[in-house]
């Protein structure tokens, strides 16, 4: 969610965007809205219209991602959103592990061939979650990042968690996640205990409604992302 303060009135606006492959490319459709339900539902028509399927392509070798915005109202606010996203980059980005290639026998192969993408424009931060996936899994991530983004005392406690982070441990992170998945080790915690932490932080104010999480967690909960399902399939 996107939030700028114009005079004394708060403005809030969710804007996403995700890729998806059809046709041998990489095609994308983009949502930005100022209310939540407007944003859900426009969201899950879109997503569903297009039939997204796996974020990976062994033919092409083209591979889809998802975005998300940001506003931040300052140098300081800035800095300490970068910070987290960061942080949490490595923790989203196996979560969402969606890439299968015949020869490839880690996770996060979309990381290892775009990395993270994080930029500042015009008072905007975007950045990539990770890979691309089916509605309900996609839109559990965004709404699990929103409500820990749009949440003063939610944010405030990334901000303190995250405190002592730095390169050298994002770095082994990304490294931990690609060998071991959800079960590798990142910053005192097992990637699948940072998400269940940062479900139990997002439901402590309820910013979003914990429904939108449901399938995210089923997997979650189940030591398995969306690579991990497939393989077991």
């Amino acid at each position: 969610m996107l939030v700028l303060m114009v005079g004394h009135q708060i403005y809030k606006m969710y804007h996403i965007k995700q890729e998806y492959l059809a046709d041998g490319q990489v095609k994308s459709f983009e949502i930005i809205a100022d209310h939540f339900d407007d944003f859900v539902k426009r969201y899950l028509e879109a997503a569903q219209a297009v039939k997204i399927g796996p974020a990976f392509d062994n033919l092409s070798g083209q591979s889809a991602r998802l975005y998300l915005s940001l506003i931040y109202t300052g140098i300081n606010d800035l800095e300490s959103k970068m910070k987290v996203i960061k942080a949490i980059g490595p923790i989203t980005e196996v979560a969402l592990d969606n890439s299968l290639k015949s020869d490839f026998q880690g996770y996060l192969l979309n990381y290892r061939q775009k990395g993270q993408l994080l930029f500042s424009d015009d008072q905007k931060i975007t950045f990539s979650l990770g890979d691309s996936n089916q509605p309900r899994i996609s839109l559990g991530m965004i709404c699990l990042i929103y409500a820990l983004f749009e949440n003063v005392d939610n944010f405030k406690m990334l901000e303190n968690i995250f405190d002592q982070i730095n390169t050298r441990i994002i770095e082994g992170g990304y490294h931990s996640a690609s060998i071991n998945g959800l079960q590798g080790y990142y910053f005192s915690n097992y990637f699948v205990v940072w998400m269940l932490k940062f479900k139990d932080l997002a439901w402590q104010n309820q910013a979003i409604s914990p429904k939108y999480y449901e399938d995210l967690f089923k997997l979650i909960e189940n030591l398995q992302n969306p690579r991990d399902i497939i393989l077991d399939n």
